[in-house]
């Protein structure tokens, strides 16, 4: 793929002659140089294959311009740069990608001519990657779904968690999918809604808790003795009969009760609903751990954490995702280890998908890691197969 033109927007003319000289190197046919922001407007078009852009400008800051590229719904590729604090560079990044542009570093003055040529070489690499095809859109009907949990179409895969300090798997988490006789493999976001629109939720939990304890029952007798961590939500949180039924389970297929993780998702305001903070305390009574998912986000928060007996909590993966780039959430991860470790729960940070950010969190004491770069989610017939091969590369 070609990379023509390019716009840069730089209030000092000898970065803008800088910059340019870099781009010509690239081999950019067209270059814009702006000095005034008030001039960007004019100059825009939506065939700009990049924009650099400073944040701190005289007569308008960067920060509006996104704004306007947003609306606009831009293609081009976005660096940032600033003479300023990295903090606020991040800040204006997290903006951008909120705004659905394509950000492919921020940068702070004064960079090399290296740092600039890998950061446009390496965006350059993503371009050419295909946009992944939207996801269709199902209707199905409440009979459906009953069929598809009914004939087992609706499966388990298991993503594997990393003791980060051992190395050792600790064990996997489950996540449902649709194997569909006539769509194939259906994620969780495309029949989950209907799920919850049809009053099933319930009924889809039941089934899944089932599932997982049968199959690590089956791992058990093979010696292989790991644990599961379940998804539940809130809103599955209203049969008070549930803690008793999940330790039959656990009985039936001969597994320790602390084997078994329920993760709480979409945890709302438990302190509104009395049931749901029973069932969870006498969850814990009986030794089934209770992680609290995508810490630090939404109602996933302190207060939450206060209100019922979590014995893990999860680190939410936009915090991974940003851990080597922003120092800041370095700390707030620290931050957060440091709690946890004060009340005797571990920490999971999932979305790890490089050697370094494993390394990193692993400095910061974070105790289990699970993501791509260890593996995606599998099916229960490469489970075994993962265990036996399993690696900790250092």
């Amino acid at each position: 793929m070609n990379f023509n033109k390019a716009l840069i927007l730089d209030d000092e003319p000898d970065m803008n002659e800088f910059l340019s000289d870099v781009l010509k190197e690239l081999d950019f046919r067209e270059i814009i140089q702006l000095i005034k922001s008030t001039s960007f407007f004019e100059n825009y078009s939506s065939d700009l294959d990049l924009i650099v852009l400073d944040l701190f400008m005289p007569d308008m800051d960067g920060v509006e311009i996104l704004r306007y590229l947003g609306e606009a719904k831009s293609e081009a590729l976005i660096i940032l740069i600033s003479g300023h604090s990295q903090s606020v560079l991040k800040s204006a990044e997290r903006v951008a990608k909120a705004y659905g542009l394509n950000v492919i570093g921020s940068l702070t003055k004064p960079f090399s001519i290296n740092t600039i040529m890998k950061t446009i070489e390496q965006g350059k690499d993503l371009k050419k990657k295909p946009k992944q095809l939207e996801q269709k859109e199902f209707h199905f009907s409440k009979e459906e779904i009953l069929i598809g949990i009914k004939n087992k179409e609706i499966v388990l895969y298991y993503q594997p968690q990393i003791n980060l300090h051992t190395k050792e798997i600790s064990g996997f988490e489950a996540l449902v999918r649709w194997s569909h006789p006539g769509h194939g493999i259906i994620f969780p976001d495309q029949f989950l809604p209907l799920v919850s629109k049809f009053s099933i939720l319930g009924d889809l939990t039941k089934y899944l808790i089932q599932e997982a304890c049968s199959f690590f029952g089956n791992l058990a007798k093979l010696g292989i003795k790991k644990r599961v961590s379940i998804n539940i939500s809130v809103y599955d949180l209203v049969d008070t009969s549930m803690p008793e039924d999940i330790i039959s389970l656990i009985q039936k297929y001969s597994l320790d009760s602390n084997q078994v993780i329920l993760e709480l998702i979409e945890t709302g305001k438990i302190e509104d609903h009395p049931k749901v903070l029973e069932i969870l305390t006498r969850v814990c009574m009986k030794g089934i751990g209770l992680s609290i998912d995508d810490f630090g986000t939404g109602f996933s928060s302190l207060d939450q954490l206060s209100k019922a007996p979590f014995t893990e909590l999860k680190i939410d993966k936009s915090f991974v995702f940003d851990v080597l780039k922003n120092a800041n959430t370095s700390k707030i991860i620290n931050s957060t280890v440091h709690l946890a470790n004060q009340l005797k729960m571990e920490v999971v940070a999932e979305g790890i998908e490089n050697k370094e950010t494993r390394n990193l969190l692993r400095e910061l004491g974070v105790h289990l890691g699970q993501g791509y770069y260890f593996s995606v989610p599998l099916p229960s017939s490469g489970v075994v197969n993962f265990i036996k091969n399993f690696h900790y590369a250092d």
